[in-house]
């Protein structure tokens, strides 16, 4: 819980930024999430190693009781600007904004944990990492567009 917090709690912004489009302070949210990511690859990595080793049900403790009402009743910013961007019409009309936001970073930590670790990997092979990510959030900017 501690460390996906920490990995999804932006940074703070300035008075230029609340002046933005909700699709614009996706756009920066996304591309600072990603650095965020970068920056903390053991992290990334736990996420991972978590996501491997409780693949069926989470074990009775406290501990897990909490992580579990965590992820249910996180403050997600990528829906307050979802909201936000439905509002100012910079966002194409979305159902279920929520389940979007939760899609959209899932993409994402889904893709990091798979690249981030294997980034030498990624160079030796494919001659880069980094671009799998942004091309990862010009995709999902291009969904949500209106």
């Amino acid at each position: 819980r501690d460390i996906l917090g920490e990995l999804l709690t932006p940074q703070e912004k300035d008075q230029e930024f609340h002046q933005l489009t909700g699709y614009e302070k996706i756009e920066v949210e996304l591309t600072e999430l990603i650095h965020r990511l970068l920056k903390n690859p053991e992290k990334v990595r736990f996420l991972d190693e978590f996501d491997q080793l409780f693949t069926d049900c989470y074990p009775e403790s406290r501990e897990a009781e909490e992580y579990v009402e965590y992820v249910k009743n996180k403050d997600s910013l990528i829906y307050n600007y979802l909201l936000e961007g439905l509002n100012d019409k910079s966002i194409r009309s979305i159902e279920d904004p929520m389940k979007e936001a939760d899609v959209i970073l899932n993409i994402l930590l889904g893709l990091a944990q798979r690249i981030i670790p294997r980034a030498n990997h990624y160079l030796e092979e494919h001659g880069f990492y980094l671009e799998y990510l942004e091309e990862a959030v010009q995709m999902i900017l291009i969904s949500v567009k209106r």
